[in-house]
């Protein structure tokens, strides 16, 4: 039951995930920068139609701050993309053609399936913010770094909610997309096993 206190709504809540991904993606970057001997330049993509701007340059602002150290040195290289995959191919070319070390993504699951597909290749770790679904794990994305909690997570959460009600029946209502769509696979298959 420890899931339903992390589904109480806060006002608040949104800035503070922020602030605690950018704390958590510093700590990477930071981490992975001194192996590389202190000088490192950091990609950062996202989607332009599925992204606030005004999110991402306050964000990057941040992250700049925090990096602002006499004793670092981070170059943060923003690019964006349309939701397409020659043009998020495209995106991520040119920051290889740059030397990142590491590179930031604010895209879907299905999105930051094929880039870190593509980055792991290259032994060039991928930062998710976002990402959710479950089945991003596999060994064709061993560089493949998330912040957010699965599907999964969330999945178990509204069960132990239903099953707490002890409501039997329900519904599911979901988006048409990897979100959705795996959030609802899992829920149905805790809803099927037997107690």
């Amino acid at each position: 039951m420890s899931y339903i206190r992390s589904l109480s709504l806060n006002k608040t809540r949104p800035m503070f995930k922020q602030k605690t991904t950018i704390h958590t993606i510093t700590l990477i970057i930071t981490l992975w920068g001194l192996t590389r001997g202190g000088t490192y330049r950091v990609g950062v993509i996202y989607d332009i139609h599925q992204t606030d701007k005004d999110t991402i340059i306050r964000l990057l602002n941040y992250t700049r701050m925090v990096f602002g150290r006499k004793d670092s040195s981070l170059a943060l290289i923003n690019e964006s993309y349309v939701d397409d995959i020659f043009s998020m191919y495209e995106c991520l070319c040119k920051l290889l053609s740059q030397n990142v070390v590491a590179i930031i993504t604010w895209g879907t699951s299905s999105q930051v399936g094929i880039q870190a597909e593509i980055l792991t290749e290259v032994q060039i770790p991928l930062i998710s913010a976002i990402a959710t679904s479950p089945y991003l794990n596999t060994d064709n994305r061993r560089y493949l770094i998330r912040l957010a909690p699965t599907d999964t997570y969330q999945a178990e959460a509204i069960f132990d909610i239903l099953t707490r009600y002890r409501w039997y029946r329900f519904s599911i209502l979901a988006s048409d997309d990897d979100y959705g769509l795996k959030g609802t696979i899992k829920l149905q298959e805790l809803a099927t096993k037997k107690p």
